[in-house]
């Protein structure tokens, strides 16, 4: 997004399709240059941002990262490849680490939901999301009752599950724990762009009236 911004200051006068172009090219050209240094990370986000899911996995892997890419995975189709890296960041995961076993169960459930729609996949059950789901919301509920001022990287995920699920109403449950605290004046610059980006979910969800409350967040900042 702030390369975005950046390309539209400095490149007026080209259109937006043109811009859209120029940056892709810079991507392309900045993830080249990465992997030459042998910058993994730093050249799997511009993979990641150019639509190349199987590469930058392969770059995370590289730099020991399964969560990432096991993500990049996901959003690639690739399910079962998915499966194998989250059972190694499981491996991985503290027990007292309840974000990121959180974070792990949802995505453990969009492997099965998801790989079900693939009638010939037998790894996959819908029981077993439902399982790895209800997981998650326990952990969810439990952080809420001890300390519910802890909750924002927690709803974070879930808004990012929803994204992933086409599920909405999770991106907006996410969503409303943010708004909360910008009202509270306890948002932190993070939740703000978190914000913005439920904006664009809600304009790709085509919900004309979560987009304009959204919209009349953002211009109260």
């Amino acid at each position: 997004m702030k390369q975005n911004k950046t390309i539209s200051k400095h490149f007026k006068w080209l259109k937006s399709s043109e811009q859209q172009k120029l940056k892709q090219l810079l991507l392309m050209k900045s993830a080249m240059i990465y992997e030459q240094s042998e910058n993994w990370h730093d050249a799997a986000e511009c993979w990641k941002d150019l639509g190349q899911y199987v590469r930058a996995s392969n770059l995370y892997q590289k730099n020991n990262n399964n969560e990432a890419a096991a993500n990049q995975l996901l959003d690639a189709g690739q399910y079962e490849d998915a499966f194998v890296h989250l059972k190694k960041w499981e491996e991985e995961i503290q027990q007292n680490d309840h974000l990121n076993r959180f974070k792990l169960r949802l995505s453990m459930a969009a492997c099965h939901f998801l790989g079900t729609k693939n009638h010939a996949n037998t790894t996959f059950s819908r029981q077993s999301g439902k399982a790895f789901y209800n997981e998650a919301r326990k952990i969810l509920s439990t952080i809420k009752q001890e300390d519910h001022t802890k909750t924002n990287p927690f709803m974070i995920a879930l808004a990012e599950y929803g994204r992933r699920m086409q599920r909405f109403d999770l991106i907006q449950e996410g969503y409303e724990n943010i708004v909360e605290n910008i009202d509270s004046g306890h948002a932190s610059t993070n939740e703000i762009q978190e914000l913005m980006a439920y904006q664009q979910a809600a304009a790709a969800f085509h919900d004309e009236l979560m987009l304009q409350k959204l919209k009349l967040k953002n211009t109260q900042e």
